[in-house]
């Protein structure tokens, strides 16, 4: 409706003008008078072809360099147009149609100086690109999207705007063009440090830096952070690549990671990131350190993950990626519908960017079913209130592991993971 509406506009004010010089030459008369007719007839013309031009029937296409991207990065994007009738253009202007998502920007870790004051990333992305096609059939134009924020991303379409030389007729269409972009969550290095107690009934002090070295059942590419001890040489040999020994894990030893994604009154979103961060980083860390790890994402669907084999690290990272704050429910509800996952021996790593009365009490029949509960408690300090820091001093009464990790911890190359 507005387009014909437009249309119609334009068309009556060149009508008018043609008939306002045409009107001009019929009563001056002379040379001059008519010259300017004549000289502004194929403009005219011109103008009138241009607004009847079919621009919805232009081939367009969208070409990204890659569909999937880690947080903070950046992809390049083409789009190319081609046309069946080669109609002179003077300029066009293609703008790009994003879904919400994208209006936020992601600078890696430099972003968490400012947690407590996520607005600050928050952007108006836009991207315009002026072509002068001429008689061009085939346009192209490319542009880079930077720092893009996690999550499944609609590139939606193109809108693209023609018009002549004097700005006298202007045109303009939108193109469906539907493209995702899905963008991972940032995966740090993370260093887990200190001893964690009472694992067992016994008291027996342990430490993250389990490798539970019994028997080595396996060898895998050599990754960043495995120890030098654990290189199988004659696999390296063999292979002509770094080969890293995979253990056979004690009995027994199981950690469960739960990620508290519920959306909550007042919420950081950054606090937020954060922890998907947090939680993406620690399976990686875990699984290089041979820790049998299960990853449970408590939320609007609460999304369990059994393992940590290449297949289920595949599925957590796209689900770390895919997740937002969910108002589907609150996390004392969610809870209780997962709470069967926790079972006798686990060690639990719970994180989370909220804590209340409620959330605490919640809890407790996982702290009550598994061996050792961790909290990983995600904010910026400023945003701690003293109920938030009662309620962590109560945890750590009752027998709780509770680590706050703040913007001081998180822009830390690697990030520790500090036990007591």
């Amino acid at each position: 409706m507005n387009s014909i509406i437009r249309l119609m506009g334009n068309l009556l004010f060149i009508f008018l003008l043609f008939a306002a010089l045409f009107s001009y030459a019929m009563f001056q008369g002379g040379f001059t008078s008519w010259f300017l007719f004549f000289g502004f007839l194929p403009i005219f013309l011109y103008q009138v072809a241009l607004l009847f031009y079919p621009l919805r029937h232009w081939k367009v296409k969208r070409h990204l360099q890659r569909e999937a991207v880690k947080a903070g990065g950046n992809v390049s994007v083409t789009i190319t147009v081609e046309r069946g009738l080669p109609f002179p253009l003077f300029y066009c202007v293609f703008e790009e149609v994003f879904s919400e998502g994208l209006h936020r920007k992601d600078d890696g870790k430099r972003k968490y100086r400012h947690m407590d004051r996520p607005g600050h990333y928050n952007m108006d992305r836009e991207v315009k690109r002026a072509v002068f096609p001429s008689f061009r059939r085939r346009i192209e134009v490319s542009y880079q999207l930077e720092a893009l924020p996690r999550g499944v991303h609609q590139l939606e379409g193109v809108t693209i705007r023609c018009g002549d030389l004097f700005g006298l007729a202007r045109k303009e269409v939108f193109i469906p063009l539907e493209d995702q972009l899905l963008v991972y969550p940032a995966q740090d290095d993370v260093r887990l440090t200190g001893s964690w107690s009472s694992l067992d009934e016994g008291g027996k002090a342990s430490s993250w830096t389990w490798h539970h070295t019994n028997i080595a059942v396996g060898a895998r590419e050599y990754a960043p952070g495995d120890k030098i001890s654990s290189i199988d040489w004659k696999q390296t040999a063999r292979k002509n690549e770094v080969m890293t020994k995979e253990f056979e894990q004690e009995e027994g030893m199981d950690v469960l990671l739960v990620l508290d994604s519920c959306w909550h009154q007042g919420m950081n979103p950054l606090a937020f990131e954060a922890t998907v961060e947090l939680a993406a980083s620690l399976v990686r860390a875990m699984r290089r350190q041979s820790i049998r790890t299960r990853l449970l994402i408590v939320g609007g669907e609460s999304v369990y993950i059994p393992g940590h084999g290449e297949e289920q690290m595949a599925v957590a990272q796209r689900q770390l990626a895919r997740i937002q704050p969910s108002r589907s429910g609150p996390f004392v509800l969610k809870l209780r519908e997962e709470i069967f996952r926790v079972k006798e021996g686990n060690v639990v790593l719970l994180i989370t960017s909220h804590v209340d009365r409620a959330w605490l009490e919640a809890i407790q029949p996982m702290k009550t079913r598994s061996k050792y509960m961790v909290v990983l408690f995600v904010q910026a300090s400023t945003w701690i209130s003293e109920e938030e820091r009662d309620l962590l001093t109560q945890m750590e009464m009752e027998g709780m592991e509770v680590i706050p990790m703040t913007e001081s911890e998180l822009v830390q190359t690697p990030v520790e993971v500090r036990g007591k």
